[in-house]
C-alpha cells in the first residue's frame, strides 16, 4: 500500500512543477516582449537624431570699391622744339634797297636770305615757309605772314616763354612802316616769333642803327 501512494504523490509534484513552468514562461513573454520590437516601431523620441549644422549666413562683402571718379584731364604741354646748335645764332638785316626783300625764316639756317624784285615789280610773293620780311626804302617795313606771329618785348620786361609767347601772339608787325615811329626795336628788347611750324624765338636786339635807314643785328635763341 506504501508504493502506490508514493507513486501517486510523485505524479502530483511532477503535474505543479510543469503547470508552475507554463506559468513563468508566460510571464517572460509577457513582460520581456518589447524587447523584440523593431526599431521602425520605436517612439520617434527614440530615435538617434544628427544634430543639424548651421550654414553662416553670407556676409556683404566690405572691400573698398574703386572710385567712379574720372580722372582729372591734364592740360596738354606745350610743343616744344629743339635749340639750334651754338644758339645763338646771328640775323643781320641791313638796309633794305628800294628793289629788295629780306625774307626771314626762323625754321632755317642762316635766317635770311635777300631776294631781288626789280624785275617782279608787283608779282612777287613771298617764299613758302617764310615767317617775316623786311623790305622798303623810306619807309622800311616788317609785314609778319599769316601763318606766323609776331611782336616785341621791350627791354625790361623778363623773358620767358610765357612773356615771348603772349608778345608773339599780340602781334603788331603785321605790317609796320618805320616811319611811324620805332616800335620798341632798341638794345636789349627781343623780338618774339612763332613760326607757321610752331617754333617760339626770341631774336635780342644787340644793335640797331636808328633813323630814316634802319638796320638790325638780333641774336637769335629757340624758346620752345
Amino acid at each position: 500500500m506504501l508504493v502506490p501512494a508514493l507513486v501517486k504523490t510523485l505524479a502530483a509534484a511532477t503535474f505543479c512543477v510543469t503547470v508552475l513552468g507554463f506559468a513563468v514562461y508566460g510571464v517572460v513573454q509577457l513582460v520581456g516582449g518589447d524587447d523584440n520590437t523593431d526599431d521602425g516601431a520605436k517612439s520617434p523620441d527614440m530615435k538617434a537624431s544628427t544634430p543639424a549644422t548651421d550654414t553662416p549666413a553670407t556676409q556683404p562683402s566690405t572691400a573698398p570699391t574703386p572710385s567712379s571718379s574720372p580722372t582729372p584731364t591734364v592740360p596738354p604741354k606745350q610743343k616744344t622744339t629743339a635749340p639750334y646748335p651754338n644758339e645763338p645764332l646771328p640775323l643781320i638785316l641791313t638796309t633794305p634797297r628800294c628793289d629788295n626783300v629780306a625774307e626771314v625764316d626762323f625754321d632755317r639756317v642762316p635766317f635770311s636770305k635777300w631776294i631781288d624784285t626789280s624785275d617782279l615789280i608787283d608779282d612777287y610773293s613771298p617764299t613758302e615757309g617764310t615767317d617775316m620780311t623786311w623790305s622798303g626804302c623810306a619807309p622800311q617795313i616788317w609785314e609778319t605772314m599769316p601763318e606766323a606771329h609776331a611782336g616785341i618785348v621791350r627791354k625790361g620786361t623778363k623773358l620767358t616763354d610765357a612773356s615771348c609767347r603772349a608778345a608773339a601772339n599780340g602781334g603788331g608787325l603785321e605790317f609796320y612802316r618805320m616811319w611811324d615811329g620805332n616800335p620798341g626795336f632798341e638794345k636789349g628788347a627781343n623780338l618774339c616769333a612763332l613760326t607757321d611750324k610752331g617754333r617760339l624765338v626770341a631774336a635780342e636786339v644787340v644793335d640797331v642803327k636808328d633813323g630814316t635807314d634802319y638796320a638790325f643785328t638780333f641774336d637769335v635763341t629757340t624758346v620752345a
